[in-house]
């Protein structure tokens, strides 16, 4: 769900200059059944139509809304885990 905000925006990248809109959006992090509980977080995005690079997590805007560890597994045989939680 869109929150309608949508802030026009322009960025400077190492790719040129991009122009778009901040969404602040309702996102669902669900869990792997018995591993815990689903958790909502409210965030902002960017969203810059003629963007030609790797899609990009900030830290501002959306993670730092939540807690969050990173195990990479032990093998690559292994999976690993992305845990979160509400701060």
């Amino acid at each position: 769900m869109s929150i309608p905000a949508h802030i026009p925006i322009t960025l400077s990248t190492r790719l040129g200059k991009f122009t778009g809109n901040v969404h602040r959006i309702a996102v669902s992090l669900l869990a792997e059944q018995g591993r815990g509980h689903d958790l909502e977080v409210d965030g902002s995005f960017i969203v810059m139509p003629d963007w030609k690079g790797p899609m990009v997590l900030g830290f501002h805007g959306f993670l730092e809304r939540i807690l969050f560890a990173i195990d990479h597994g032990v093998s690559s045989q292994q999976p690993g885990y992305i845990y979160f939680a509400r701060p």
